[in-house]
């Protein structure tokens, strides 16, 4: 066994632009031995930084350390420096090297504490695998991170998925589910532990504005009008529920969080809404999941027809047919008369 792992480990070279370099430290990327080889490793440095002042985490080659010390600069100073330099030491005991360039000190106090030259860079927001953690302990950095990255993909999607043209419904709910969804639920235990009403609504905005890329709606359709019929489930439902399925994985974490509505309570929705679905079961088994625009337009009211229009630039609001009424979704359905026929015909189609 120890044979295998020596020749495993001996005669490499790694080859770039017609030129090889032997290779003389490290595990293989990728390899199947290679995490297993490095914790091995690794585990020689933990034990012997093992203090009961100390918290270590450490996941591959990210190690965070959390200490706990009087609010003064000299003592925060005098004590990262005596970690780094241990962390140092104990490294190259073991053939490891500390990317110093790399390391970061983060202070959470409620009051601003300036060192001078400290030995690592003092900064206000840390990345934990991942994770956008600041100072104050908050979501505010993470939020901001992944709504800046899920408009990017919004907007590289946009020329292809139109009001009116573009890739169906089905397929832009299929990209949000593989490429939106992961990226504003990442890490959902920490999200449930910092989550509060400002960060729920900054959540949801992201949640909503990709529904009404797949309803094809306008952006200003009413919010419990456009997730329900999108057929997305509630923000704070997929992340109580991941949240579960964690919690049952890993039962140290904590008590089981109780899981909300997939969708808004119909007492929640629109008076529209309520009136042509009795309940979400009723949306997922009747509403098409790729639905035409103009279904949707209707439904929600913020559409092309004069009375929206009107609210966005100057126009009359009213019915170009009979100009005494509102040009409103209600009246083309069932009172203008220019369309007295055709709401006939489709009377009698859904008679027969």
């Amino acid at each position: 066994m120890i044979d295998m792992i020596i020749s495993y480990l001996s005669n490499r070279t790694v080859h770039y632009n017609d030129q090889s370099s032997k290779i003389t430290a490290g595990v293989p990327q990728g390899g199947i031995l290679s995490p297993f080889l490095f914790n091995i490793t690794l585990d020689l440095l933990l034990n012997e930084l093992t203090s009961p002042e100390l918290n270590i985490t450490a996941f591959a080659d990210d190690l965070t350390v959390q200490f706990s010390c009087s609010p003064n600069p000299q003592t925060i100073s005098s004590q990262s420096s005596k970690i780094i330099n241990q962390i140092k030491s104990l490294s190259s005991q073991i053939g490891l090297q500390l990317a110093q360039e790399k390391c970061s000190l983060m202070i959470s106090y409620p009051r601003s504490i300036k060192i001078d030259d400290p030995i690592i860079p003092l900064v206000s927001t840390t990345k934990i695998l991942g994770f956008l953690i600041n100072n104050r302990l908050s979501l505010t950095s993470h939020l901001k991170f992944i709504s800046e990255k899920s408009l990017k993909t919004i907007h590289s999607i946009l020329p292809l998925a139109r009001i009116s043209y573009g890739i169906s419904s089905d397929v832009r709910r299929l990209i949000y589910n593989s490429v939106i969804s992961p990226q504003i639920l990442y890490c959902p235990t920490i999200l449930s532990l910092l989550l509060n009403k400002s960060c729920t609504k900054k959540l949801l905005s992201i949640h909503r504005r990709f529904a009404c890329i797949i309803l094809k709606s306008f952006r200003s359709a009413p919010t419990n009008i456009i997730l329900p019929l999108s057929k997305m489930p509630n923000i704070t439902y997929r992340l109580a529920s991941l949240n579960n399925k964690m919690i049952k994985k890993y039962p140290t974490l904590g008590s089981i969080i109780s899981v909300p509505d997939e969708f808004p309570p119909i007492e929640e929705w629109n008076p529209l809404l309520q009136k042509i679905f009795s309940s979400s079961d009723d949306i997922h088994s009747n509403f098409p999941s790729n639905p035409d625009f103009r279904l949707v337009h209707a439904i929600t009211g913020h559409s092309f027809l004069n009375s929206f229009m009107s609210k966005l630039k100057d126009i009359n609001p009213n019915c170009p047919h009979c100009s005494i009424h509102k040009e409103t979704p209600y009246h083309i359905l069932f009172y203008c008369p220019a369309y007295r026929s055709i709401r006939a015909r489709t009377l009698l189609v859904s008679s027969l």
